[in-house]
C-alpha cells in the first residue's frame, strides 16, 4: 500500500521488529509454488534494505525541488528532514509526529495529506522500503518488477504499491542498490533521486 493510505488510515495491528518481519517475508516467498524473478529479487533487495540504510534524496514534488536528509532514531524509527523545513517520523510504513513549518509547499496546501505521502515515499528510507515490500510478501503478493535500460544502466523497477498512488522503487539489476523513487496518483506526480546508502555499519542512517 502507498504511504498515503497509511497516513489517513489509523494503525491496526501490533508492530513487529524488523528482523521477524523479513524472516516471514523470506519464509512466504520460500513457501510458494514456483517464485517467480520478481518474488526473488524481491527477497534480495529486502535483504539488502535491512543490511543498509539510506541518507536521504532529490525530490520533485509538482514541480517544486527539495532535498531531504534522514537518520535513525530509537525503535527503528526514522527522522526525516526536509529543505522546506518541513520533519517527519517514520515508523514501520507510518509517518507520524509531523511538524511544518508556517507554510506549506506553494500552490499544494489543498491536498497536504498528497504531497506528504509523495514526501515519505521519496525521501530515501531504506526501513519505509522493506516495510512496503514485506507488506506485500504478508499478504500473498507476487513482487512485479520490470527491466529496463536507464542511462546505459540496467536497472529493475520494482512496484512497492500497484494502485494508485503508485510508489515504484527503481533499483540496480546487479547491485540491487536503490536508485530512484516514482511517486504517481491521479493529482500529482513525483520523483527523486536517492542518496547512496551508507556502507559501514553503527552509523546513523534510515
Amino acid at each position: 500500500m502507498a504511504v498515503i493510505r497509511r497516513v489517513l488510515v489509523p494503525l491496526v495491528g501490533a508492530a513487529f521488529a524488523a528482523g521477524a518481519i523479513a524472516a516471514a517475508a523470506f519464509a512466504l516467498v520460500k513457501a510458494l509454488p514456483q517464485p517467480t524473478r520478481g518474488d526473488r529479487v524481491g527477497v534480495r533487495l529486502l535483504e539488502l534494505l535491512h543490511q543498509r540504510g539510506g541518507r536521504g534524496s532529490r525530490m520533485t514534488i509538482g514541480g517544486i525541488s527539495l532535498t531531504s536528509r534522514c537518520r535513525q532514531l530509537p525503535q527503528r524509527r526514522s527522522l526525516v528532514e526536509l529543505s522546506d523545513g518541513n520533519t517527519f517520523v517514520v515508523s514501520g510504513s507510518h509517518v507520524r509526529a509531523w511538524h511544518a513549518p508556517a507554510t506549506e509547499l506553494a500552490g499544494m496546501a489543498q491536498r497536504p495529506a498528497l504531497v506528504r505521502a509523495a514526501e515519505a515515499d521519496l525521501a530515501g528510507s531504506y526501513q519505509l522500503y522493506a516495510s512496503e515490500l514485506t507488506s506485500q510478501l504478508e499478504r500473498g503478493k507476487r513482487v512485479t518488477e520490470r527491466v529496463v535500460t536507464v542511462g546505459g544502466r540496467r536497472v529493475y523497477e520494482i512496484a512497492l504499491a500497484r494502485e494508485r498512488p503508485r510508489v515504484v522503487l527503481v533499483v540496480d539489476s546487479r547491485t540491487l542498490r536503490p536508485l530512484e523513487a516514482r511517486f504517481d496518483s491521479a493529482a500529482l506526480e513525483a520523483s527523486a533521486v536517492l542518496e547512496p546508502p551508507q556502507m559501514e555499519r553503527g552509523l546513523a542512517t534510515c
